[in-house]
């Protein structure tokens, strides 16, 4: 589960994506994230430019390790710039975006039982 905050500086969301990136490097297993987007309520130009060259950087791992993205985003803004980012960096992994975290969460936990499979 990743939780954005609110507030965030431009360092904590470089912070959060290499500590992402990390957990893709040292898995041996497939994984499925929930990220928890709620407390957003805007996400600035450098912060969406970190989250579509984090999803490029990291698309080999991702299309190898991740069996799903599942994002909390009750704001239709902030789904606005999750569209926008995914149109500059296309996930090639199953996702979907949610209201709330308990059918983000089954989603996910879904994915990772048809991963099995």
């Amino acid at each position: 589960m990743v939780q954005y905050p609110s507030v965030r500086t431009t360092d904590e969301v470089r912070e959060a994506h290499a500590a992402i990136r990390e957990v893709y490097l040292s898995t041996d297993r497939v994984i499925a994230w929930v990220v928890d987007a709620t407390a957003v309520g805007r996400a600035t130009a450098v912060e969406r430019r970190i989250v579509s060259e984090h999803e490029k950087s990291v698309a080999p791992l991702a299309r190898r390790w991740c069996a799903g993205l599942a994002v909390v985003i009750p704001n239709e803004l902030v789904r606005g710039f999750f569209t926008a980012i995914t149109w500059l960096a296309p996930l090639r992994y199953p996702h979907k975006v949610f209201s709330n975290r308990l059918e983000a969460t089954a989603w996910a936990e879904n994915q990772l039982v048809e991963r099995a499979r």
